[in-house]
């Protein structure tokens, strides 16, 4: 499909970063590695070994830049930030929910590159500054965080964003969710 025309033209290689579980077959070398998820009385829920697949995939080329295997507990933020050394030209990353955290923004503002984060907006699991920024019921706004830690601690600031639906979505019988 064609792609927007400023898409094509930004000064940064433009990657959609996401992760996926993969089941493999089983075999003494594989299950050293990757193990197979158990019950809490022990019994095996699948018999195959589970993996974590993170791969960064370019958008405007369809190819993958780079990718991480690891082992099912190893969680999509670890896995990104052992390949993130892969990535040596300065990127904008297209991240989904399940990767903001603040050593992850630390990690890529202090290699140069720039991200797109979906964040959660519930509120059990928002962060706080994210909970303040809906709570203000505003579209957009420029938000304070805090990142780092110890003598690294640092504020950035950065633009919150809340999505807003075309008309009639969602589809009928499903609920408005909120996203920023």
């Amino acid at each position: 499909p064609r792609l927007p025309r400023w898409m094509t033209r930004l000064p940064w290689q433009l990657l959609a970063v996401d992760g996926t579980t993969l089941s493999t077959t089983r075999s003494p070398a594989i299950t050293r590695h990757f193990p197979t998820i158990k019950d809490r009385s022990g019994g095996e829920l699948s018999p195959h070994p589970l993996t974590r697949f993170v791969v960064a995939w370019d958008v405007l080329r369809h190819l993958p830049v780079t990718w991480w295997l690891s082992s099912i507990r190893s969680g999509e933020r670890m896995s990104f930030l052992s390949m993130l050394q892969r990535i040596t030209t300065s990127s904008l990353f297209l991240f989904d929910r399940g990767f903001p955290s603040r050593d992850l923004l630390t990690a890529l503002l202090a290699r140069g590159h720039h991200f797109v984060f979906r964040m959660v907006a519930t509120d059990a699991a928002a962060w706080p500054e994210v909970q303040r920024f809906l709570a203000s019921k505003k579209r957009s706004a420029w938000v304070t965080f805090t990142i780092g830690r110890g003598k690294q601690v640092s504020t950035i600031r950065l633009r919150l964003i809340r999505r807003v639906f075309l008309r009639g979505r969602p589809c009928k019988g499903q609920k408005r969710e909120v996203m920023v």
